[in-house]
């Protein structure tokens, strides 16, 4: 699914926070490189889930680019 999302121009600048049961280094480094924002293993505490979605949030990291205006002919 991340690959999907990250593949299409309509959707691949949506953040994604990836929650998981694998607990692997070599998971997480491949879930960042595929394009996750973040990487949460369970079990997880949801205070810890709460506070790394507001950071993302708060970091502006999440708003797209800008689409480049047209000019009128």
């Amino acid at each position: 699914t991340l690959r999907r999302l990250k593949a299409n121009a309509s959707t691949r600048s949506i953040p994604v926070v990836m929650l998981t049961a694998r607990r692997g280094d070599d998971d997480a480094f491949r879930l960042l490189t595929l394009g996750a924002s973040d990487y949460i293993a369970k079990p997880f505490n949801p205070d810890e889930l709460v506070l790394r979605i507001r950071r993302f949030l708060e970091s502006g990291e999440h708003q797209p680019a800008a689409a480049p205006m047209s000019r009128a002919s």
